[in-house]
């Protein structure tokens, strides 16, 4: 049985959804898609609304006690991406960073990563969904952790 690691979360009182994909541990992702509750963006803007979300998944799993002992200090287990419409952060404990080109979490980053540089050198004109499919199957080439299929989801 495969681990689903991208999952659609409702809005809380609005309509759409935004999209969470985790890395790291199960606990967390269970966690996070049952009491994450996302609220639609305010007047705040979507920087300090995305931070209000990485905050409130990082209490979450703190409560819990899901922490990355690697991290000083025991902080959230959170190693996560986060998408709504065309936006997309990378969620760590207590803090959402905005992604500009391209992105990678996980076990398999840096091997997704260099991937990812190298199409963007190499094949500027390619779509982005074979791009990250390509990067995933190079991950997934390198990390016995990391198998198929590749699933897309779009905002």
């Amino acid at each position: 049985m495969q681990a689903q690691k991208v999952h659609a979360i409702p809005l809380k009182n609005g309509p759409g959804f935004v999209l969470l994909g985790c890395a790291g541990f199960a606990a967390a992702q269970g966690v996070l898609v049952r009491h994450l509750k996302p609220r639609p963006p305010g007047k705040k803007g979507l920087g300090p609304w995305a931070q209000d979300l990485a905050e409130e998944a990082s209490d979450l799993l703190l409560e819990r006690h899901i922490t990355d002992r690697d991290e000083d200090g025991g902080g959230a287990a959170l190693d996560a991406l986060l998408a709504y419409g065309q936006n997309l952060w990378v969620l760590s404990h207590q803090l959402a960073t905005p992604v500009g080109s391209y992105v990678a979490i996980g076990s398999g980053a840096m091997a997704a990563s260099g991937a990812l540089h190298a199409l963007a050198v190499s094949a500027p004109h390619l779509l982005p969904e074979p791009r990250v499919t390509y990067a995933v199957e190079a991950a997934a080439a390198s990390h016995l952790e990391i198998r198929g299929p590749v699933q897309l989801h779009s905002t």
